[in-house]
């Protein structure tokens, strides 16, 4: 995995959008410019990055997020969807299935009820509460079923045209997502993506992120990276690494004389500490690569 965490140079120079602080990142310049509009996904009620890149390019944002208890808005040119990063396979006869599904259980949990009489025992009241409980956790599933959607998936849901530029932060669910999507169709429409990857503690989480990098490297490449460190560092062998990543991509197609980026890293006035009252993360491991 950690071979692919070398970073190449391009002729595009690098620009930060966002706070000097978390929830900013670095990417290619020409990416922004190349895109038509940036797909967000991730917000927690902070979008100083979404807002600085309308600023600056003057071009919509299309942001996700089903974890924060908003409504669908519009601010500027910021629009807000409560729906969250998922699969493109989950398509719609599966999620027909799991609503009849429910519809089944809520059947049964009605007639349950009906059948029960004033002088309600305590092992009915049990098993009603254990019903609801259950009804309670299969709508909650159902939601991310039906609120989890890929990037194409949104891409066409809302009728967009043109190139996007991509921002991830969705707390793990990155990998579940880049390992089943189609990197050529996804290259087709991105012209560059920051995604922040998150556990590397976990020897699976190792594994996956190489799988992904391997996936990607023939349609984007790698132009940056900095280690989040509100994670804190591991150790892999000989190496000390950010627990947490931040990774940002080109598509190839705007790319220009690529070279191993041998630059020390973080990059300064362009990097800066997530947390700001403690150092930020070493990577000195880049120059071991």
């Amino acid at each position: 995995m950690i071979k692919y965490l070398k970073p190449y140079k391009t002729d595009s120079p690098k620009i930060r959008l966002g706070a000097n602080q978390d929830g900013g990142y670095v990417a290619s310049q020409i990416a922004f410019e190349k895109c038509d509009f940036l797909m967000a996904y991730g917000y927690g009620g902070d979008k100083t990055y979404e807002d600085d890149f309308a600023k600056k390019f003057n071009k919509p944002v299309y942001l996700f997020d089903h974890t924060v208890p908003d409504n669908k808005w519009t601010q500027g040119l910021v629009n807000f969807f409560p729906e969250g990063l998922g699969s493109d396979n989950v398509n719609e006869a599966e999620k027909l299935y799991h609503i009849s599904q429910l519809e089944d259980n809520i059947n049964s949990l009605n007639t349950h009820l009906k059948s029960l009489q004033k002088n309600i025992s305590t092992d009915d009241l049990k098993k009603s509460i254990g019903a609801l409980d259950q009804f309670k956790a299969q709508l909650m599933g159902l939601n991310d079923i039906i609120s989890l959607k890929g990037v194409r998936e949104h891409y066409n849901s809302l009728n967009l045209e043109g190139k996007a530029f991509l921002k991830i932060d969705t707390e793990g669910a990155e990998y579940g997502y880049f390992y089943d999507t189609d990197i050529k169709d996804l290259a087709s429409f991105v012209t560059g993506m920051t995604i922040e990857f998150h556990n590397l503690e976990q020897p699976i989480y190792q594994t996956k992120l190489g799988v992904i990098m391997e996936k990607l490297k023939n349609n984007f490449i790698l132009t940056h990276i900095h280690g989040n460190n509100w994670g804190g560092e591991i150790q892999i062998g000989n190496y000390t690494i950010p627990r947490v990543v931040e990774l940002s991509f080109l598509n190839k197609e705007y790319a220009s004389n690529i070279e191993v980026d041998n630059t020390s890293y973080p990059l300064p006035n362009l990097d800066f500490a997530n947390n700001p009252n403690i150092p930020d993360c070493n990577m000195e491991f880049l120059n071991q690569i």
